[in-house]
């Protein structure tokens, strides 16, 4: 789920969307489901695919039906086992440390970090950034290798690979039963791990993969030296105050664990030291599925949850899938003063482990050497230092523009003036440096057809009687859809604005007065059409207003309807 150096940005696993046709409705644009579902209808709720401890450790049992409802091309990519001997005593144990830890002295848990790790080992809190770019200071975690307190000794893995070499930290004098529950619950979730790593291999050999084109996913977990242990705690907030509420990341954002195993642990609430059921049945683990749809998933408390790392998904070419996932805080009233504590096992390849990445799965191949091969700590290295695109095009942000935008028939919500234009390059040249980038196209698309849809719906109010219509906030694409219409109506005018034109529409019964001096409008006209050639925004938006203005004087003189113009507009987009 979520850990430093464990944890990648968003990257989407799913085919594409077909393309398709710009549609108009009389009402709202048609949208993707993505977009629908994260709007007025709460995403639906999903069950994990669960196994029984009993038939997991029976090596010989077949389970690939399971694995691949669960963790297969067409799973969720998560997997729960139940009746786990133990575990929901060690569960409950550990994390009720989580507030303790989290409520130690400022000056101990100062001295519990380890910046040097980049605050992978022990204590860390406000040092991640959430999706909107500020310090994450929601959450505390605690990390550590709960197999081994020293993985290594030499000193150049330890400068080279400081997130998985560092040696434990425990708060052996404040609260020295931390590590004891840490390490526990930490070694059942590994060796349940490799009983579920073990039916993994099984399932991908029967797909001809072979031995995931090497070592198997439990011989390369079993010998691992840098497994990760985090114990989460989320303090207590006024939620029904906050800025995030209402969004399906506020809690942790959209991201793709880029290890090979993730194991998790129902999260547990608490109020005033008493644990209480979760105040808020939307609150919880979010899944984008293959098919661009936002899924809520549900285990129970005393079931091991584990989902696939994207390590996993590249090695066994494609048959075992990482999803992207995030987890939505509580909201309302009944959410206020909850804290929660989960905890999150990481498993992941020894930093030595040579990894082969096959031709035939495209991610990340900017990193792979022509060989195609890497040791996990080197494409670990080069994944965490990979540039990121700078521009918050990320789903949660254009979700809340396309509900604002549709909320306001008559509002245009302020964007970068050539956002279309800026991500159609940015799609085309440098769409893996984006977090998941076929969600962001799909949902920056259904945000111009709805605009588009709106300047369609704003000209269509032109009357007799208006003296403008005023569209504020519109792009330079946007703007440019009116433009060659601008110039065939204006060249009608000089055509049919002619004292006899004008007659005949005053026997029709239009109130227009002849104009017999064109010099100032031909020099009004020649600025207009100028204007539009101009690039600066403010230039563009002034030119926009002017745009009703113009299209009053051709509907006035009988030359264009607005119902004609709009037509027109739609056919020559088309």
């Amino acid at each position: 789920m979520e850990a430093a150096g464990s944890v990648v940005g968003t990257r989407s696993t799913w085919t594409p969307p077909a393309a398709r046709r710009l549609a108009r409705a009389p009402t709202l644009v048609r949208c993707r489901a993505v977009a629908v579902a994260m709007q007025s209808q709460p995403p639906p709720s999903v069950r994990t695919v669960a196994i029984p401890f009993a038939d997991l450790k029976e090596r010989g049992k077949d389970l690939s039906g399971k694995i691949e409802e669960g963790l297969g091309p067409n799973g969720l990519g998560i997997i729960s086992i139940s009746d786990v001997p133990d575990f929901p005593a060690l569960r409950r144990t550990l994390l009720r440390l989580a507030p303790r830890v989290a409520n130690l002295p400022e000056d101990v848990k100062e001295q519990l970090e380890d910046p040097d790790s980049r605050y992978n080992f022990g204590w860390s809190h406000g040092k991640e950034k959430l999706e909107s770019g500020k310090l994450d200071t929601f959450k505390g975690s605690y990390y550590a290798n709960p197999i081994l307190d020293v993985p290594t000794t030499d000193d150049a893995l330890l400068s080279r690979y400081p997130s998985y070499c560092r040696p434990n930290i425990w708060p052996a004098d404040h609260l020295p039963e931390l590590e004891i529950a840490f390490k526990a619950l930490g070694k059942l979730m590994l060796e349940v791990g490799l009983m579920l790593a073990r039916h993994c291999d099984l399932y991908v050999m029967q797909h001809g993969v072979g031995t995931f084109d090497g070592e198997s996913l439990e011989q390369t977990i079993s010998r691992s030296r840098c497994h990760k242990g985090r114990l989460l705690y989320y303090f207590p907030r006024q939620f029904s105050t906050q800025k995030e509420e209402g969004s399906v990341s506020s809690w942790c954002g959209w991201h793709t664990d880029h290890g090979s195993l993730t194991g998790l642990t129902c999260g547990l609430f608490m109020r005033n030291s008493e644990q209480i059921p979760c105040p808020d049945s939307a609150a919880g683990l979010y899944i984008r599925t293959r098919d661009n749809r936002v899924v809520k998933v549900t285990f129970g408390e005393d079931e091991l949850a584990y989902q696939i790392g994207e390590t996993t998904e590249i090695l066994s070419r494609g048959r075992l899938c990482a999803t992207p996932h995030c987890v939505q805080a509580p909201s309302g009233e009944n959410a206020s003063n909850v804290e929660r504590s989960t905890f999150a096992m990481f498993m992941q390849p020894d930093w030595n482990e040579t990894l082969k990445f096959p031709s035939e799965i495209p991610y990340h191949q900017e990193l792979i050497p022509p060989n195609g091969a890497l040791t996990f700590g080197e494409y670990s290295e080069r994944l965490v230092n990979k540039p990121k695109c700078l521009l918050p095009l990320l789903p949660d942000r254009l979700t809340q523009v396309l509900d604002a935008e549709r909320e306001s028939p008559r509002e245009f919500q302020p964007l970068p003036f050539h956002y279309i234009e800026v991500s159609k390059l940015l799609f085309d040249h440098a769409r893996d440096d984006i977090s998941d980038a076929y969600l962001v196209r799909s949902l920056i698309e259904d945000i111009r057809d709805v605009r588009f849809h709106k300047v369609e719906s704003g000209l269509e109010t032109i009357s007799g009687r208006t003296h403008a219509v005023k569209l504020k906030n519109l792009s330079a694409m946007e703007v440019n859809i009116v433009r060659p219409f601008m110039v065939r109506t204006l060249q009608a005018f000089y055509k049919h604005d002619s004292p006899q034109m004008i007659q005949q529409a005053d026997n029709a019964g239009s109130r227009s007065t002849p104009v017999t001096d064109r010099g100032p409008r031909e020099k009004f006209i020649t600025n207009f059409l100028l204007s539009f050639t101009l690039a600066e925004r403010s230039e563009a938006q002034v030119t926009s207003e002017y745009i009703g203005v113009i299209l009053n004087r051709v509907v006035y003189v009988g030359i264009l309807r607005p119902k004609q113009f709009l037509n027109a507009m739609v056919n020559a987009e088309r």
